[in-house]
Parts: C-alpha cells; structure tokens; sequence
C-alpha cells in the first residue's frame, strides 16, 4: 500500500526535529518540494536562525539521496533474481520455488509500505499546523536582526525603573555617618605600619648581626702557594698563642685561701734511706717535750679546708672516670661513638641501666650516635634531675672484690669445718676496711656536692684533663 497522490506529489519523507524546549515537529517532504524552501518554512515557523536552516536543507537533502539509492538496490536485486529464474528453470519445482520466494519478498515490503503509511496518517491526524501569515513572517525575521544595543537599552530602563526607593535618615543618623571614620581604610593604614616596622627592625638586625658583605664581584690577585703556607702557618702561631694565654688566666696554680702554690711532687728522682745514728729512744724522748702550743712552722703545710676549684676538679674527675666506665659498657664503635642499636642492655648494671634509661631513649628516638664528650654533657644533664641519694649510688663505684670477700665471709662463717682463726680476723679486718673506704668515698661526694663554684670553659676544644 502506498501513500496518497497530492497536488505536491507522493510524500517520499517524514522526519521529527526537536526545536528546543522539550519540543517536537515533523517536517513532510512530497515528490514537487523543493528542500530549501522546505527548510525556509520551518525556520520561519519555529523562529530559527539562517545557520540552522541552511543545516535543515543540507540534511534533508541527503536523507532523500539516501532513500532514491535504496530503492534502486532494491529494484536491482528483484530484477537480477527475476532474470536468474527465468534464465534458469531447471524443473517445473524449483520454478514455483523461486515464484514462491519472490511473492514472499513482495508480501514483506507491502507490509513494511503499510506501516510506514500508517504512521504518516497518524501522524497527520495528531499535528498541529499553524497558518503563518505574511506580517508574521516578517516580525520573526525583524525579531532576529534586532541589534544587542537596543536589548541593552531596554534592560537599562527596566534596572533604572527597579530600584527607586531611597532610605530616609534623620538629622542625628547623618551626624553619625558624617563624624565616623572608615575602619577598613584604618586597618589597613595599621597593617602598612606594621609591616614596614618588622621591615625596618629585620634590616637593622641583619646589619648588626651580618656587619661583613664580602665583594664577592671583585677579583682578586691569585696568591702564590708560599703566601698560603705562611698565612696557614701564622693562624695556628696566633691561635696557639691565644690558647696559652686563656690558659694562664684560667689555671688555677695557688690556694685562693691561703695564698700558697699547690705542691707538685718531683717524680723520677731515686731516693735512698737513710738511717740516723741517734738513738731511737732519745729521739722519741725529745719529740715529747715540744709545747703543743707553738707549733712548728712548715711553708708546706697542709691547709684543713680545701679550695673549690681543687675540689670541683677532684668531683669532676670522679665524674669522667664513671662517664667513662659506663660509656664503655654501651659498646663504642671503633670511631668512639655510641648508637642505640649497638648497645647491650644484658652488659650495662642494672642500678645504672635504671637511672640512665631516659638518656638511652631519647638515644633511640633521635637515633643519632653520640662522642665521649657528647655523652658528657647528656649525663650532667641528667644528673641535675636526680635526687641526692640517686647521684650517690650513681657516682658510687660497685667493688667487685668486696662483695667476693663478703661472700667468701659468709661462706667461712656458714661452713662447718674449723678455719683458723688468724685468717678470719684476717678476713673481717679487711671487710671492715672495704666499708670504711666505702662510706669515706660517699662521705666524700657529699661534701663536693655542695660546692657552688663552677669551671669558666672556653669556646674551644681542651682536653678534659691536662
């Protein structure tokens, strides 16, 4: 079934245009049309611009092109199996065959014409055409020349004749507003001043603390490799001429209490006994008629209390002679230096491993190796936040060979067998020493602790003892 003849012809195409705005039109394009006036009366209907309209004929044009080269596929295909059959007839069965097939093939493109008119009538039926007239048109296409200036002075006009309403302010509102002052200009006129003080103070600090600008654009002469042998030479003349003097201001060579140089033993010399003739009853006869109240008056006479630099220099020495058991303990490197990983806790006293584990983990949180004279100073640190009992049995050496005799005591005494008893007063009197040593020695570190004077150290490296 084909579609109905018109004046315009048969209709060869139906197509759906979406317009814009969620809406939709069909264009129907007969046999008689012409595809750009076609194009030009649904632009001018929908109020498209010349753009799209010349796009509308261009693919409206090809869609017509695309259906006249179906329909010639499709009558050259029927043509070539009609002429294969009839060129062909083997038997009276394959004829009706071959006519059987192509009557299906007819029966399938009738239907395929039906449906497709089915739908044009349809839509036909549920369109809305409307009748545009002459004026029409031309106020669509006036509508589209109109010029922005003309759209902005409208919108001008329509901003100017919005916003009418002005507030009324009363006499005190204006005396107000007329005495206050702008707090943002102020702000920012403070933040200026500022900035340009820290500006000025920065400067004056670079130029007190950096006075020297090397010229580093100005070339010098090469000096000759004699002048820097002699200049290297002279520099460390100087700086061990200015360590000596240092030195000699800050040794300590006489008694500040009684004036009197320190004695300093002649070591090396070979002395020979020698014995006196005198009786020793007579000597000992005259020592005892000496008034106890006219002492004898010897230059070298040993002062009851001692100085506090001797004694600083004493508590210091017992100081770096512990420092150094225990750095020795944490397994030192063969460059002098302690890491936490190398360190084993199972070697180091238990006493001591408690009182310097918070120095062992900051060690290991840092996990930087520390020098002998680093370890040092970490250590007189830590000894100011200990308690006087802690810092007496941290500077308190353990003797190794006392506990052994007191064990060795116990044992004799606990034994059942029968020791002679020379060798247990024996071993009780040097039991009884041990402890007097030991007591003596904390007595000792008691009294240096309550020194107050300490050491003025220089900026550069000495040796800790001399």
């Amino acid at each position: 079934m084909v579609s109905k003849r018109t004046d315009r012809g048969y209709e060869i195409l139906n197509i759906t245009v979406d317009v814009g705005g969620g809406k939709q039109d069909r264009i129907i394009v007969h046999e008689n049309d012409d595809p750009p006036a076609v194009a030009r009366d649904f632009a001018i209907k929908h109020n498209l611009s010349a753009k799209l309209e010349s796009a509308l004929s261009k693919n409206i044009y090809e869609l017509i092109r695309d259906i006249i080269k179906d329909q010639f596929q499709l009558s050259n295909s029927f043509s070539s199996k009609t002429n294969a059959s009839i060129s062909d007839p083997k038997n009276y069965g394959e004829k009706l065959y071959m006519k059987g097939l192509k009557h299906k093939e007819q029966v399938e493109a009738n239907k395929q014409l039906l449906k497709m008119q089915l739908e044009r009538e349809v839509a036909q039926k549920t369109s809305f055409k409307p009748i545009i007239n002459e004026n029409s048109r031309k106020l669509a296409k006036n509508a589209q020349s109109r010029s922005n200036a003309d759209i902005y002075h409208h919108n001008q006009q329509v901003v100017e004749t919005e916003y009418t309403y002005a507030p009324k302010i009363n006499e005190k509102s204006l005396k107000l507003a007329g005495n206050s002052t702008n707090r943002i200009q102020e702000l920012y006129e403070e933040a200026k001043l500022k900035k340009q003080r820290i500006q000025s103070m920065y400067e004056h600090a670079k130029k007190t603390e950096f006075p020297f600008k090397p010229s580093i654009l100005v070339r010098g002469q090469p000096s000759s490799p004699n002048e820097v042998v002699e200049r290297l030479l002279n520099s460390k003349q100087n700086y061990d001429e200015y360590i000596e003097e240092l030195r000699k201001k800050y040794e300590v060579t006489r008694d500040p209490e009684t004036g009197q140089a320190f004695f300093h033993p002649n070591l090396g010399k070979s002395y020979k006994m020698q014995r006196t003739q005198e009786n020793v009853w007579d000597s000992l006869y005259k020592q005892q008629k000496r008034t106890p109240e006219m002492p004898e008056e010897y230059p070298y006479m040993p002062v009851k209390l001692e100085s506090k630099a001797r004694t600083d220099k004493i508590l210091l020495k017992v100081k770096i002679d512990r420092f150094s058991e225990i750095f020795q303990q944490l397994n030192p490197d063969v460059n002098g230096l302690i890491a936490f990983k190398n360190i084993n806790m199972n070697e180091i006293d238990s006493i001591v491993l408690k009182i310097i584990m918070p120095l062992l983990l900051e060690l290991e949180e840092l996990d930087q190796p520390l020098n002998f004279e680093e370890f040092v100073d970490s250590m007189e640190n830590l000894l100011k936040t200990l308690s006087q009992a802690e810092k007496d049995v941290f500077l308190t050496k353990q003797k190794r060979k006392i506990e052994e005799q007191d064990n060795s005591t116990k044992k004799s005494v606990n034994s059942c067998d029968f020791v002679n008893l020379y060798q247990r007063h024996i071993d009780q009197k040097s039991m009884t020493s041990a402890k007097l040593e030991i007591e003596r020695e904390k007595k000792k570190i008691l009294e240096l602790e309550g020194c107050t004077f300490h050491p003025q150290t220089t900026k550069y490296p000495t040796s800790l003892f001399k």
